[in-house]
């Protein structure tokens, strides 16, 4: 069936009105690297850092301009995998400052901390098992009285609900 569309019989056919090569000259000042890029709009922080791809990116002390800060620029990511900046008439070249780890990847690790004894463990148990039954006796003592004899009793009053 497509190949009925993509192949036009004779009758359609027609010769070039010019003979010879049709395409056309690039101008000098074309940036051929610019324009077979990958374009993404984003919004440059207050730290002249953009977070792109799950890495963060920040522009040059030698580029920084007053009103960058907090503007939309356009970034571009070039076929040979260089990362520029384009804000009003500025092409900016981004550098690499750290990368966030991605779902599949672990965290970085903080200080290492030394692990907790056997001992220890067992008492933070115990405190634990503790609370919940002090907290499941203060809820059984209150299933059979009214709110209000239980807000009266509780030694935090309530000062907004007087």
């Amino acid at each position: 069936m497509w190949s009925r569309f993509f192949c036009l019989p004779p009758r359609f056919r027609c010769e070039p009105q010019l003979a010879g090569d049709a395409h056309r000259v690039v101008p000098g000042k074309t940036n051929l690297d610019s324009v077979f890029s990958f374009l993404d709009s984003h919004t440059l922080g207050a730290d002249y850092t953009v977070r792109w791809e799950r890495v963060i990116y920040r522009v040059k002390r030698e580029h920084i301009a007053a009103d960058m800060r907090g503007a939309r620029v356009q970034l571009e990511r070039r076929l040979d995998g260089s990362r520029w900046l384009r804000w009003r008439r500025q092409v900016v070249a981004l550098e690499a400052c750290g990368r966030r780890p991605g779902p599949g990847q672990p965290p970085r690790q903080g200080r290492a901390r030394p692990g907790k004894s056997a001992q220890e463990k067992e008492q933070a148990k115990q405190r634990l098992l503790d609370s919940r039954h002090r907290l499941s006796e203060a809820y059984a003592q209150l299933r059979n009285r009214p709110i209000c004899a239980a807000m009266k009793d509780s030694p935090q009053a309530a000062e907004g609900l007087r």
